[in-house]
């Protein structure tokens, strides 16, 4: 998504340059800035191309294409849009001060999801990867998320990291493993020299 941003020379609102209101200015008093510099000049975002409901319509084609290809379902409820994977639920919350979206994670020891009601439950922010700048980038880590994790659960060895939050935790596993198997040869040794003696 552009970090390019559109205003009139007569107002001090910001535009996304997908906003319809843009039409509504004479093209001699647009004036294209870039979206830190209108952070910095203090200019106000509009409120029509500044929240969920309009990336959501903006990014149709890429939510379309994420539910017939990767299998995931969404609700959009109260602002916020709710994603089902075969791994998990998923939150992804518009934050208008910082204009990007919060993911969030929900906690997976609760009770089966039901996604009718997928705003009851507790959820968590995503630690490694905090926001996202559209749509489609959340939902892109979100596939890799649970790549990740089915890969993990089948026990595959040989496991591609797009993200160095999940190549660490495997390489943890494998010293965990091996200092588990160690443990245990011990153990048994220990066993068999007692019962020797």
């Amino acid at each position: 998504m552009s970090t390019k941003r559109i205003k009139s020379i007569e107002s001090n609102i910001y535009h996304r340059p997908t906003c319809k209101y843009i039409g509504f200015m004479k093209p001699g008093n647009r004036e294209t800035l870039l979206w830190e510099d209108v952070k910095h000049r203090g200019y106000c975002a509009c409120r029509y191309c500044n929240n969920m409901s309009f990336l959501c319509s903006t990014e149709k084609k890429t939510i379309e294409w994420n539910k017939n290809t990767r299998n995931m379902e969404f609700k959009y409820i109260k602002g916020i849009l709710y994603v089902k994977t075969d791994m998990g639920c998923w939150k992804l919350v518009y934050s208008r001060g910082m204009e990007q979206i919060a993911l969030y994670h929900r906690n997976s020891r609760q009770a089966p999801l039901d996604f009718k009601h997928p705003e009851i439950g507790r959820y968590h922010q995503q630690k490694d990867q905090l926001y996202f700048k559209n749509i489609a980038l959340a939902l892109q880590y979100i596939y890799d998320h649970d790549k990740y994790k089915a890969a993990v659960k089948r026990g595959d060895k040989r496991i591609v990291y797009k993200n160095k939050k999940y190549e660490k935790q495997a390489k943890k596993r494998e010293q965990r493993a091996a200092l588990r198997r160690v443990d245990r040869l011990f153990e048994m040794i220990e066993k068999e020299r007692q019962e020797s003696s």
